[in-house]
């Protein structure tokens, strides 16, 4: 009986333990961030195993150097498993990675977002993201930051320190992904977003004093070496794109110049961040002569057909090139950040070969009016006045398309009459559209890999969204498909959707090599994966940024759906940060509320978004 007594008590002693360590909440001010240095690289496309292999042939010396110290995790490494190619969407993909969330928890889907009461589409921009991103969180600690030109970072929030957003590349200079070169994903965005932009920066005067800084052209061997290739080539298409490319190499010339220029400004800078997208742009159009064999090889003629070989030694060097600048310039950044520094480089994708020849513009508009749902005006333009439903053409390489039907009193020229909201009232009104979409065949059919079942629609999927409606294309189809349409007419592939010369294609698996300084490194980089780790996601990418600072995560469901790659880090710091935990980093920090330097920014910023339409009156 009393050894029962004395259980009972333990167990009572116990729960009460529990209860008090579960009521206890520690305030964000019970945490100190270390004082650890950090540059964060984020390479839009790199392939980590590619850069390596580069490196030990002498082409990225500074990638070289550093492997000794590097310990590196490859993420979501699930090629062919994805619907959605990774990097369609950079600024999800981004906003993924820097936020530790996953989309319908930070907010970003789509790159483009429409413009309220317009037809135009314009990039989503810092408020479309609902989370916290890692330098809004290190900034709520004192940590000192310097962000340069991520995705989706215009309008310049509040931080401690300095954010130099993309938008500011693009007024000021005319680069980033949406400058007039262009770029292989993305189509143009509106004359209009070139206009009213403010808050490029925070502080707002670091505008004028980055924009006198960066004056004049960016000077590397690699960009002289494009400029001679560009004025030889006689071919169009092949021209375009080394323009492509020379602007994309710019950009991040110019974004390297920004970042020193706020490292040398400020030696209190724990963590800068800059952003490069020059390597997707190389490897979307040059990737069949960084790599040839595949073509070579093929069994199929037409995809033999694809390369000329001719043009092989000429344009073999362009992708290691590019990541040849990168290299440059993060030895570059290094040299200013002190060797003290710890250096995190990450993507969200890498690129395959795109053997099949047959990515193409999948904008519906052409097979809208076909079918007498869209017109066209004398010049070439969509005449709304006339128009029942449109596709949205801001990224028209996208197999699933957004159709949005013209209604009268939500767009400038509705044609179609305005119902309730209902999801009834939405179908019927879809229904007429979506019959004459689903009697449009092709012919030869395709076999569908999900069920095995042998098709001949041109569509693989649909799904209702209000007053939008989905639709996946089958993208697979052969130069010889021919398309019918219900009056009888019929079309070639090629002729509804316009083929484009691009030869490498986004594929899962990104990565996040950490390279930390002196011995703490060298015990880094002896490290192998623990067992069923061989793959992290990105949405640990953010928490392993708080942990090497020795900062919490929220515990709270919604705060960060990854965790920290803690096996990277030497085990008294691994255990050390695994054990730290808030209730809630969102609500300690309150992003959107009054009172506090980033809440009050956002109020400012919230207001001048809804000015320009890109985002809802309250």
């Amino acid at each position: 009986m009393q050894v029962g007594r004395t259980v009972l008590v333990i167990l009572v002693m116990a729960l009460a333990v529990w209860v008090w360590l579960g009521d206890f909440q520690p305030d964000l001010d019970d945490f100190e961030p270390n004082d650890r240095k950090m540059l964060f690289v984020g390479i839009e496309g790199a392939d980590w195993e590619r850069m390596v292999a580069y490196a030990a042939q002498g082409d990225l010396p500074f990638v070289q150097d550093i492997q000794e110290r590097t310990v590196v995790s490859f993420m979501d490494r699930t090629e062919g498993a994805s619907m959605i190619p990774p990097g369609m969407h950079p600024t999800k993909t981004w906003a993924t990675i820097t936020t530790g969330q996953h989309p319908p928890e930070h907010g970003v889907h789509l790159l483009p977002v429409p413009v309220q009461g317009s037809y135009e589409e314009v990039p989503a921009t810092s408020l479309h993201r609902r989370k916290l991103a890692v330098w809004e969180i290190l900034s709520r600690f004192g940590v000192k930051v310097a962000v340069v030109g991520g995705w989706g970072t215009w309008p310049a929030e509040w931080v401690n320190g300095s954010l130099v957003s993309e938008r500011f590349f693009l007024e000021r200079f005319d680069l980033g992904p949406f400058g007039s070169h262009g770029h292989p994903d993305f189509g143009s965005v509106p004359d209009s977003y070139r206009q009213g932009a403010k808050h490029l920066t925070y502080p707002e005067e670091l505008d004028a004093e980055l924009t006198a800084s960066l004056a004049g052209t960016e000077e590397d061997p690699f960009l002289r070496k494009l400029q001679t290739l560009s004025e030889q080539e006689t071919d169009a298409t092949i021209a375009g794109h080394l323009k492509m490319l020379m602007g994309a190499v710019r950009s991040d010339l110019k974004v390297a110049s920004a970042t020193q220029h706020l490292l040398e400004k400020d030696p209190e800078l724990r963590f800068t961040a800059c952003f490069f997208h020059s390597v997707d742009v190389a490897a979307a159009l040059f990737y069949k002569y960084d790599d040839p064999r595949k073509w070579e090889s093929h069994k199929d003629p037409r995809v033999r057909r694809q390369l000329d070989p001719m043009l092989v030694p000429r344009y073999r060097d362009l992708v290691r090139g590019t990541y040849g600048v990168l290299d440059r310039c993060i030895r570059r950044l290094m040299d200013q950040a002190g060797a003290d520094t710890t250096l995190a480089v990450t993507s969200g994708h890498r690129f395959g070969p795109h053997l099949g020849g047959n990515a193409r513009s999948m904008n519906l508009n052409p097979v809208l009016a076909e079918l007498g749902l869209l017109k066209y005006d004398a010049e070439g333009n969509v005449d709304y006045a006339n128009t029942r439903c449109f596709d949205r053409p801001m990224q028209p390489w996208h197999l699933f398309r957004l159709l949005s039907l013209n209604y009268e009193g939500k767009y400038p020229s509705g044609f179609v009459p305005r119902v309730d909201d209902t999801k009834e009232a939405q179908t019927a009104a879809w229904k007429p559209v979506f019959d004459q979409l689903a009697r449009v065949t092709v012919a030869p059919p395709w076999r569908d890999i999900a069920n095995g079942q042998t098709k001949n629609i041109l569509f693989f999927a649909h799904y209702f969204q209000q007053e939008h409606m989905g639709m996946g294309i089958y993208t697979m189809f052969p130069p010889e498909t021919r398309v019918r349409f219900p009056s009888g007419k019929e079309m070639g592939i090629d002729e509804l959707f316009v083929r484009k010369d691009q030869s490498g294609r986004h594929v899962d698996g990104g990565f996040l090599a950490v390279t930390m300084p002196g011995d703490e490194g060298r015990r880094a980089s002896k490290r192998t994966t623990p067992f069923g780790k061989e793959y992290a996601f990105r949405v640990y990418v953010a928490p392993t940024v708080l942990a090497l600072f020795d900062l919490p995560r929220g515990h709270e469901e919604g705060e960060m759906a990854g965790d920290a790659l803690y096996w990277m880090m030497d085990s008294d710091d691994a255990q050390w940060a695994a054990s730290r935990r808030v209730p809630s980093l969102e609500s300690a920090i309150r992003r959107s509320q009054p009172g506090t330097p980033l809440g009050d920014r956002h109020l400012e910023l919230l207001g001048h978004l809804r000015e320009l339409g890109y985002l809802p009156a309250e």
